[in-house]
């Protein structure tokens, strides 16, 4: 199994909480990343967490974004804003 890393910054966090899916290159072709509810709020929680795709396992990785600038983002985002909170 392949293992790769994706890097959520301010920029690309906020771009995936207005679209729900992030697409990453992946070895078969491109991946299209989805996080569920539970995924989002492991991430606040531990700043990392791992996803499984065919063979390829990525792991999320939040840089530079604090506790706060995470809730607002996730605050003003159109599918996630009612997890503002719960976080």
């Amino acid at each position: 199994m392949n293992e790769k890393k994706l890097i959520f910054d301010e920029a690309r966090f906020t771009h995936f909480c207005k679209l729900g899916f992030i697409q990453y290159p992946g070895e078969s072709g491109t991946v299209n990343i989805n996080l569920t509810r539970l995924d989002i709020k492991k991430l606040f929680e531990e700043e990392t967490i791992t996803k499984k795709f065919l063979q390829e396992e990525i792991t999320i990785i939040l840089f530079n974004i604090s506790k706060d600038l995470f809730k607002e983002i996730v605050k003003r985002s159109p599918l996630y804003s009612d997890l503002y909170y719960e976080l």
